[in-house]
């Protein structure tokens, strides 16, 4: 017996772990599955109306959601949604969690939004990730920029990548992000610059370090 094309549907966003919602915008109606009523934490007959109730929305988030949503809400504007709030889960002093949602506007013969549906997925531990890895660059640059050393790191090209503040005004840049991309052909002469990029591409081609040698740098 052939699927239906809703039974498709509903058996991708099951595999994908996706609740859809679907709003009428004329009648101001909106029906949420039943996975977004579990992600909420919330039964039907309690669901607010998640583009209307924006205290729902992070106090951060609330400005960027509800400009987003009413600039795609204009005749004539971009017809896919995509924002990730962070929304209170459950009634009172609920968690926090960070979710994707994606929607699609359609639109009347005289472009007014009149219905709008989409997806909606929880991206919290995703979100807490990033926030960690954030944190971890965040220290590591707070270190790289307050030890007594040029520290610098270079790509597959010999490009600076990332330098510290001391090997930037080392150079005479007011700031490391002004050496970004720079080679140091850019920084030194061009016996030096060579010599440099020789070394270097041998330590890409063998995986070796160079070590025990005193490099002597000559600037123009």
């Amino acid at each position: 017996m052939p699927y239906r094309m809703d039974d498709r549907l509903e058996l991708a966003l099951r595999a994908s772990n996706e609740g859809i919602w679907d709003w009428n915008i004329t009648t101001d109606e909106i029906h949420y599955s039943g996975r977004i009523l579990r992600f909420l934490g919330r039964r039907r007959e309690e669901m607010p109306h998640l583009f209307r109730a924006v205290d729902l929305i992070h106090e951060d988030d609330r400005d960027n959601f509800i400009e987003r949503l009413r600039k795609i809400l204009q005749p004539g504007a971009d017809n896919l949604l995509a924002v990730e709030p962070r929304i209170q889960v459950t009634k009172g002093e609920g968690d926090w969690h960070w979710f994707r949602i994606r929607g699609v506007v359609v639109r009347d013969g005289e472009g007014q939004a009149v219905r709008m549906a989409g997806s909606m997925i929880n991206i919290t531990p995703r979100k807490l990730v990033e926030q960690e890895l954030l944190e971890e660059r965040h220290l590591m640059r707070l270190l790289i920029d307050n030890v007594p050393l040029n520290i610098y790191f270079k790509d597959r090209d010999s490009k600076f990548t990332l330098v510290n503040k001391s090997m930037a005004k080392w150079n005479g840049f007011e700031s490391p992000e002004e050496v970004i991309g720079k080679s140091d052909h850019d920084l030194f002469r061009e016996d030096h610059a060579d010599e440099a990029l020789r070394d270097e591409q041998q330590i890409i081609d063998t995986g070796q370090p160079i070590l025990g040698y005193v490099e002597k740098e000559t600037t123009p």
